[in-house]
């Protein structure tokens, strides 16, 4: 009887020790909360001198472009990847020197989150370039309150360079994790395509991310779509055509404007007066 009485206590004082376990709450981590950031938003191209459109991020210097993996192909290079399987059909590229691309991420949704210390960030991407070149692809994220001043250190990824790939084609996977400072409203993330050389796609970027963790109810990631076309009704077309010159030697992108080559200044003055592709 003893025995049994001893038997149900411990029953239930097990039962209360379970009981006054502490929930765990595991914090949620947001989707990517880039757009396009695997550049499968526009079509891409095999020419490897071409710009494109690369929709959901402003060119800020120089030209960029949406490349297709099987444009390796035809220059008889096969890329090295990370691991990870894609099924990615594109990439960005940078026919034009010294290239930078940038998003701008709204995260003040999350500013309660995020002032009480607790939200991590990720930011992560595939860059690359090619063989022994100097062109390499920087990432990264400048984090700023509503003001637009900052609120701590950059987060700079650089580390893919050509001794880091080996020299070989390719990219390889890269990733910096941390918390993100308070008072944070807007995470800008720019990508940079160093180098000199223009006319040729030499540095490379793929599946860029960003994403955040913490208790983040109100912040989720904006659904990628394409964007419809809209151009406006045109009196006259013209097409320009320059034997052996490339697009990028042509037209030049700095600051978010677009212009014509000064050393062209009828072309230059043309180009002001209309809409230029």
């Amino acid at each position: 009887m003893l025995k049994s009485s001893l038997q149900q206590v411990g029953f239930v004082l097990g039962m209360i020790s379970l009981m006054a376990q502490p929930i765990t709450v595991h914090a949620l981590e947001t989707g990517n909360l880039l757009l396009n950031g695997d550049a499968e938003l526009h079509r891409c191209t095999k020419d490897w001198t071409a710009q494109t459109p690369v929709p959901a991020w402003r060119v800020l210097d120089g030209a960029a472009s949406v490349l297709c993996y099987a444009a390796f192909n035809w220059a008889q290079e096969t890329p090295n990847l990370p691991s990870v399987a894609s099924t990615n059909s594109a990439l960005f590229a940078a026919p034009g020197a010294n290239t930078a691309i940038e998003q701008t991420v709204d995260v003040s949704a999350a500013s309660t989150a995020i002032d009480a210390g607790g939200t991590q960030f990720k930011l992560s991407a595939w860059l690359g370039g090619w063989r022994n070149r100097p062109e390499r692809a920087v990432l990264t994220a400048v984090f700023l309150d509503a003001n637009g001043h900052a609120t701590g250190n950059p987060v700079v990824i650089s580390d893919a360079d050509a001794n880091a790939r080996a020299h070989l084609t390719g990219l390889i996977a890269r990733q910096q994790t941390g918390t993100v400072p308070a008072n944070t409203r807007q995470i800008v993330v720019t990508v940079q395509f160093l180098g000199d050389l223009s006319s040729y796609h030499n540095a490379y970027a793929d599946n860029i991310s960003l994403t955040l963790s913490g208790d983040l109810p109100n912040l989720t990631p904006t659904a990628a779509s394409r964007s419809p076309a809209n151009i406006p009704a045109l009196d006259h077309v013209y097409v320009v055509m320059m034997e052996n010159t490339n697009y990028a030697d042509v037209v030049s992108t700095s600051a978010g404007s677009v212009s014509v080559n000064p050393k062209m200044p009828f072309l230059a003055a043309l180009a002001r007066q209309g809409v230029l592709c």
